[in-house]
């Protein structure tokens, strides 16, 4: 995959797990083999879906929307041998001539990404995992010229409708749409799909916002390493920061927030660069830099 941006590394700084935008056909084939169809089948059989598909149907859809230019985006665990633990998919608007009737007078099909398809495992739910990929998604759709998303859920999805009204989505009042699948008893069920749309623009200035990471400062006293991160760093983003880099590197017993040119002018040892931390391998006593790996 490419260069990183920031709004990526921030995101996977704060989660703790790998997102990948999938660029090639063999990248996609292994992660549907490696679960993330499954991955796919499982999330559609809870409510309010109640949907069946079989592997084979999974794979193909997913082979459709690369086919049309899609943006898919893996999360993986690295800590569960990467296993893929979500995914969001977001397609070209003129792609889907049903949805573009649906749609006229509120979304210029030339100019929208439809988020099509999105799934998170549920023992990684409530960590704002899906809103995060969709922030992604924004970035990379509006980077590709489009200057406007467009999603769908069940009515009955309350927690979906909230996360979309809490990122600026406005509902298309009075648009609806029936769609009908195979159920779990093989019988055919139809769910009632709201639509909501997002300008980008105001959606590339939020992300615009988030903190990066783009340095710290390692100190040692006693055998045991210090963090200093900047002071700047919003209170409500300090402890999960915390959390995540001592989770991430076990040499780091304890991490602070200081005026970040003061803790430099009294140590030698900055290890962190371009929102990825560096740490040092038998960095040896204070002073001594070491070895820097990543």
């Amino acid at each position: 995959m490419g260069q990183k941006t920031k709004l990526h590394q921030q995101i996977e700084l704060e989660t703790g797990l790998n997102i990948e935008k999938v660029d090639s056909q063999h990248r996609l084939n292994d992660y549907l083999d490696q679960g993330l169809a499954q991955l796919y089948r499982d999330v559609f059989t809870e409510p309010p879906y109640f949907e069946s598909y079989s592997l084979e149907e999974v794979k193909a859809c997913f082979q459709d929307y690369f086919k049309e230019g899609g943006y898919i985006f893996v999360v993986t665990d690295p800590q569960k041998e990467n296993k893929p633990v979500a995914f969001l998919v977001g397609v070209p608007l003129k792609t889907h001539f049903d949805l573009v009737s649906k749609s006229s007078g509120y979304a210029d099909p030339e100019k929208t990404i439809y988020v099509a398809d999105a799934g998170v495992d549920p023992d990684y739910r409530r960590r704002n995992i899906s809103v995060k990929m969709k922030k992604l998604l924004f970035e990379a759709s509006s980077a590709a010229g489009f200057k406007q998303a467009l999603s769908r859920t069940s009515q009955e999805s309350y927690k979906q409708v909230s996360a979309f009204n809490k990122m600026g989505g406005k509902v298309l009042s009075g648009t609806f749409q029936d769609v009908a699948a195979k159920g779990l008893n093989g019988t055919i069920v139809t769910d009632t799909r709201v639509f909501y749309v997002y300008t980008l623009a105001q959606q590339a200035q939020d992300a615009a916002n988030v903190t990066v990471l783009d340095r710290a400062i390692i100190t040692r006293a006693n055998g045991k390493d210090t963090a200093i991160l900047p002071d700047t760093i919003p209170e409500h983003e300090r402890d999960r920061l915390s959390v995540r880099i001592k989770t991430a590197y076990s040499g780091v017993d304890n991490v602070s927030f200081a005026d970040l040119q003061q803790a430099k002018d009294s140590t030698t040892e900055q290890i962190v660069f371009d929102g990825k931390m560096y740490l040092m391998q038998d960095p040896g006593p204070a002073g001594n830099k070491g070895e820097l790996k990543p």
